[in-house]
């Protein structure tokens, strides 16, 4: 790796840290040491000339004439916490909670996270500063007893683990704004009991049932359930499916990694095609007149502007069906998962083969090196998974 004056510059990628001059496009990051201190930090650009400028400008801002020097700059440093905890209001580079979203935004020092996790984290933290009471104005404002009261109240309006990631959230935010003043959510936790509420599986006559719910509901909606019974595919997975997906010669559905294990297991999904499935599927295709080739183009776009609505749409089909939460569990789309896990361990399915349709994480080294073939599968789906005609 190329070496930055006291420091290297280097990529990161998928958790794994890559040489500068990997043809990866990553984001770069600047990694330095001071007294066996090391710090990271993101820059923000996957451009290399960019990177190495704003490594040059970082480093050119750190004193590094001598150990006097730098211990000098930490008492220094001590002495300006001191004043802003004193006086706070007035301090110009304190950052006020009204900033508080931008500030760590727009930091170097923050992790490189995507869309969809940077907007959780802005409801995350608009959740927080919403409730505050008007005279914490500033970050240095909170206390380790406000965040207290703030997270016993959360618990009592969310679920235990969303109570964690709000946690999660707003001690990134802090260490990231602020990591010099004090941390107020450093050693706090959910007190709660996370319970887990499994998703039941569903007998065949409640997905008969479903299935002509779905159906007087819209086609979109039919064939929504249809590749969920099928597939096992997760609701966003089965939603986003495009038209050059359906392999119509050989009967499978090629598809990229799953959105929710894509980072951590990358490898696309290769599912046969049971005939009810292609019949539909194949049908539906020819009939629809989408321009970016998605095969449920309004379930897309509704999904796009309100995921919930979607979710809430499809709950009422269950509710048309009679297939209900109850004792055993919750009744939903991921239902359909469960359903068929179930019917395909109860048909004698070796574990491996399922887990290569669903694209659960592997377990086991034999996991790693266990391939089956598609015909394989689609031998076991035959056996499992009933007509729902």
């Amino acid at each position: 790796m190329k070496q930055a004056p006291n420091g290297y510059l280097f990529k990161r990628c998928r958790g794994k840290h890559l040489p500068i001059d990997s043809a990866i496009p990553a984001m770069f990051y600047l990694s330095y040491e001071i007294d066996n201190h090391r710090t990271t930090l993101c820059l923000h650009t996957t451009d290399r000339e960019i990177a190495e400028r704003l490594a040059k400008e970082h480093m050119g801002r750190l004193d590094w004439g001598s150990r006097k020097a730098y211990l000098r700059s930490l008492v220094e440093l001590g002495e300006k916490a001191k004043r802003e905890l004193a006086g706070h209001e007035h301090e110009s580079n304190v950052c006020p909670m009204k900033e508080l979203w931008e500030r760590y935004l727009s930091s170097r020092r923050r992790p490189d996270s995507g869309p969809s996790t940077l907007a959780f984290y802005k409801q995350h933290v608009t959740a927080f500063i919403n409730w505050l009471p008007a005279s914490a104005k500033t970050i240095r404002h909170i206390t380790s007893s406000m965040t207290e009261q703030y997270v016993r109240e959360l618990e009592q309006k969310v679920s235990v683990p969303t109570a964690g990631k709000h946690v999660g959230t707003l001690r990134r935010v802090w260490r990231v704004v602020d990591p010099d003043g004090p941390q107020p959510w450093r050693n706090l936790q959910p007190i709660g009991q996370h319970v887990v509420t499994p998703y039941r599986r569903l007998s065949l006559n409640e997905c008969r049932a479903l299935t002509n719910a779905a159906k007087e509901k819209g086609q979109e909606e039919y064939g929504c359930i249809l590749v969920g019974y099928y597939t096992a595919l997760r609701l966003a997975d089965v939603i986003h499916l495009r038209t050059e997906h359906i392999d119509q010669e050989s009967a499978v559905l090629h598809l990229p990694a799953p959105r929710k294990t894509s980072r951590r297991k990358p490898a696309p999904l290769h599912i046969p095609m049971l005939p009810e499935l292609a019949t539909w599927l194949v049908e539906h295709a020819k009939s629809i007149q989408s321009e970016d080739g998605w095969v449920f183009p309004t379930l897309v776009a509704r999904y796009a502007k309100d995921r919930s609505e979607v979710t809430k749409s499809l709950g009422t089909i269950f509710d048309d069906a009679k297939a209900l939460d109850d004792v055993r569990g919750k009744a939903s789309f991921h239902s359909l998962r469960a359903t068929f896990v179930s019917v395909m361990d109860e048909a004698g399915a070796p574990a491996r083969v399922t887990d290569i349709i669903t694209n659960h994480a592997p377990k086991t080294m034999h996991d790693r090196y266990s391939h089956p073939d598609i015909e394989t599968a689609r031998s076991w789906m035959e056996k499992a998974l009933k007509r729902l005609g």
